[in-house]
C-alpha cells in the first residue's frame, strides 16, 4: 500500500514513540503499523484532521484545543479498559497521532497564510466528506453569528468522525490481540502434543482400569533383571 508523505511522517512518529515507551515490543508495535485497517483509519483522520485545520484557520480558531485533546485520551482510556487492551500502547499511540494532528494544522495555517481565499475554495472542494446537514449553508447573506453555527456544526460532525476512526483503530488493536492470544494458545498445545508423542511411550498408559501408568521414556532402553 502506497503511503502519502503526510502518512509515511505519521508512521516515523509513531514507530519511534511507540518504541521509546515500549522498547521490548517491537514486534506487537510492526504489526499494528503493519495493519491496513489501521493504517486506512489513520488516512482518513488525516483527512479530517486538514478539514478541521481549514475550518480553524478561516474562522481564526486556535490548533490547541486542551479540552478536545483530553476527551480524545479520556475515551481511548476507557476503551482500553473495556477492550482489555494495553494501557501503554493505546495511549502512547494516540498521544503521537494527535500531535501529528496538530503539526498538520500548524503547517496548514503557515501555509494558507494571506490565503484565505483559497483556503476557502480547497474547504468547499473537501466538504462532501461530511453530512448535507453539517456543510449546508445559510440562506441569504452570512452574518458573523452565521457562520459561527456553521463553523461549530461542521467542526462538531469532524470531531465525531475523529471518535469514530478511534474506535475503529482500538477495534482492531483488540482484534490483533486477539489473535496473538489465539496463536499463543495453539503454540502451547502444539509444543504440548510434541512433548507428549516425543517423550512419552505407548507403554506409559494404563493397561487396567486400575492400573497406576509408568512412565517410560520412548526410546530408552528398559534395564534387563
Amino acid at each position: 500500500m502506497a503511503l502519502s508523505d503526510e502518512m509515511k511522517q505519521l508512521y516515523r512518529c509513531l514507530y519511534v514513540g511507540l518504541k521509546m515507551d515500549l522498547p521490548a515490543k517491537e514486534k506487537e508495535i510492526m504489526e499494528l503499523l503493519a495493519n491496513e485497517t489501521i493504517t486506512s483509519n489513520l488516512e482518513f483522520r488525516v483527512r479530517i484532521v486538514q478539514i478541521i485545520g481549514l475550518i480553524k484557520f478561516l474562522n481564526h480558531l486556535p490548533v490547541y484545543v486542551p479540552e478536545a485533546e483530553q476527551k480524545i485520551l479520556d475515551h481511548v482510556r476507557s476503551q482500553s479498559q473495556v477492550k482489555n487492551l494495553n494501557p501503554v500502547m493505546t495511549n502512547s499511540f494516540f498521544k503521537v497521532v494527535i500531535e501529528h494532528s496538530k503539526a498538520v494544522q500548524d503547517r496548514l495555517a503557515k501555509l494558507m497564510k494571506d490565503r484565505e481565499e483559497e483556503a476557502n475554495a480547497i474547504l468547499t472542494g473537501a466538504l462532501p466528506l461530511l453530512k448535507d446537514r453539517s456543510s449546508q449553508k445559510t440562506h441569504g447573506h452570512d452574518t458573523p453569528g452565521d457562520k459561527k453555527v456553521l463553523s461549530d456544526r461542521q467542526l462538531s460532525y469532524c470531531r465525531s468522525l475523529i471518535k469514530k476512526t478511534t474506535d475503529n483503530i482500538l477495534s482492531e488493536m483488540k482484534n490483533i490481540s486477539n489473535r496473538d492470544e489465539l496463536n499463543r494458545k495453539l503454540t502451547a498445545i502444539n509444543c504440548g502434543l510434541f512433548y507428549t508423542s516425543a517423550v512419552i511411550s505407548p507403554h506409559s498408559l494404563p493397561t487396567k482400569r486400575n492400573d497406576k501408568p509408568i512412565p517410560v521414556l520412548a526410546n530408552r532402553r528398559q534395564s534387563r533383571l
